[in-house]
């Protein structure tokens, strides 16, 4: 249960950090900016944590080509919600 939340609680974190959110609760009759923001917020996020898994995943080959052991606890304690290398706007 613990895990699941902080997945959640991660996710929320990079959707509040990408800079398309929405400046306001979003009513159905949302037009506009609001509502792009919106729609665009989770595939947008989605994107975030593609680009940060696929880097990862290439840093890893090549350490595992240089001879380095990674093995499945190492890859555990990865997470593919870094926004650390990532220029926001």
């Amino acid at each position: 249960m613990t895990a699941a939340t902080n997945n959640a609680e991660a996710y929320n974190g990079v959707s509040a950090w990408t800079p398309v959110r929405p400046t306001r609760a979003r009513s159905p009759r949302t037009t506009g900016r609001a509502g792009r923001s919106v729609t665009w917020n989770s595939p947008l996020c989605n994107l975030i944590m593609f680009h940060t898994a696929i880097h990862m995943t290439e840093v890893i080959r090549h350490l595992v080509a240089e001879g380095w052991q990674v093995t499945a606890e190492d890859l555990a304690q990865l997470s593919p919600y870094l926004t650390s290398d990532i220029l926001r706007f």
